[in-house]
């Protein structure tokens, strides 16, 4: 099962495909596949393909092919400059229906799912959008929670592959040193945000638009869970995955 964006890496040029070559929000957006219509290909080898929510829900095979954007499904700038985030799918709902297919295999089934907007606004220094794909993804996990809870025989793991932007949440403070002074910075500090049910506010601070070596948190439950607490380097996370599938030391 494949689920996103880019069909334009799927269609050879002159062929748009379900979205329209060029579109108004990024006009560099066009079919580009050098290995002709694959997604004749993949419908060939038994793939359903689809490419709205409605079509994704009405799914009902082993195999299901969906595109639902001619490249990311938002739009990556800084505030004020035409950034978007409205996915055609929104990934919580990619994420239910993915369970609900794969689940089906007595086998059991290995799913990635990833918020690529949480990085890429990051990149920008957008903060509202990074909040927002944020929102997105936590909603995706809670997916996934009640499906594990329910299971009982499945891995969850949530983490990120590395930081974007050298955020620090902070508290308002006037005597606050903003990164907007850091030459190549995009916005600095952005705020103030609401923290929900409460009185109280904050502020996002930016440092880079680049990755940095920071630490990233981890969340597991289920199956193999307990190896995953304390701090420890990225790989120890293949061996927990091995494990809980029943191929360590393949």
């Amino acid at each position: 099962m494949i689920l996103g964006g880019g069909e334009d890496r799927w269609y050879p040029t002159d062929n748009p495909g379900a979205f329209p070559d060029n579109p108004p929000e990024d006009p560099s957006e066009q079919s580009s596949s050098t290995e002709g219509n694959l997604v004749n290909k993949a419908k060939n080898r038994g793939y359903q393909y689809v490419t709205s929510e409605q079509g994704l829900e009405r799914a009902n095979g082993q195999k299901v092919l969906g595109l639902f954007a001619n490249e990311e499904m938002f739009q990556q700038r800084p505030e004020g400059e035409g950034a978007r985030y409205n996915p055609r799918v929104p990934l919580p709902v990619m994420t239910r229906e993915a369970i609900r297919l794969l689940s089906r295999d007595p086998q059991g089934f290995f799913l990635f799912v990833e918020e690529e907007a949480t990085d890429e606004m990051s990149h920008s220094n957008n903060a509202p959008l990074t909040i927002k794909s944020g929102q997105k993804l936590d909603r995706s996990v809670t997916v996934a929670d009640r499906f594990v809870a329910r299971d009982k025989n499945t891995l969850q793991i949530v983490t990120a592959d590395h930081e974007c932007g050298g955020l620090t949440v902070e508290e308002p403070s006037s005597s606050d040193e903003s990164g907007a002074e850091i030459p190549g910075n995009i916005s600095g500090e952005d705020g103030p945000f609401d923290v929900a049910n409460s009185d109280y506010q904050f502020f996002m601070d930016w440092t880079t638009t680049g990755h940095t070596g920071v630490d990233v948190p981890l969340t597991a439950r289920g199956p193999s869970s307990g190896r995953l607490s304390g701090n420890y380097e990225n790989t120890k996370v293949y061996h927990a995955m091995a494990e809980a599938l029943g191929v360590a030391g393949r």
